[in-house]
């Protein structure tokens, strides 16, 4: 797989990892087979937070603007760390488990 990325992401020297790069010195470093779900899981919470008018987005436009990067970096680090209830439900559902 050779996602597109925004300036904000690139692709790991080994082409197995994705970088991004989010603002205040904040990054994530995600496996390429993990992304979708994680862009996914990413969209699910901000329809939870911000409610369902939010817009899907896609990997190119989240690493095409500092903004919305920091904002994934955010949440996948969150993920990561401090998963709230409704994330270890998606985990569950979907099979996840940030360590794989």
């Amino acid at each position: 797989m050779n996602p597109e990325l925004g300036g904000y992401a690139y692709v790991t020297e080994d082409g197995k990892y994705i970088y991004i790069r989010g603002d205040y010195g904040t990054s994530a470093t995600i496996a390429i087979t993990r992304v979708e779900e994680m862009v996914t899981l990413f969209n699910l919470d901000n329809v939870k937070r911000y409610g369902k008018d939010m817009d899907t987005l896609t990997l190119r436009q989240i690493t095409g603007s500092a903004g919305p990067s920091y904002q994934f970096v955010m949440f996948y680090n969150r993920w990561l760390h401090e998963p709230s209830e409704v994330e270890l439900e998606y985990r569950d559902r979907l099979g996840l488990y940030p360590y794989d």
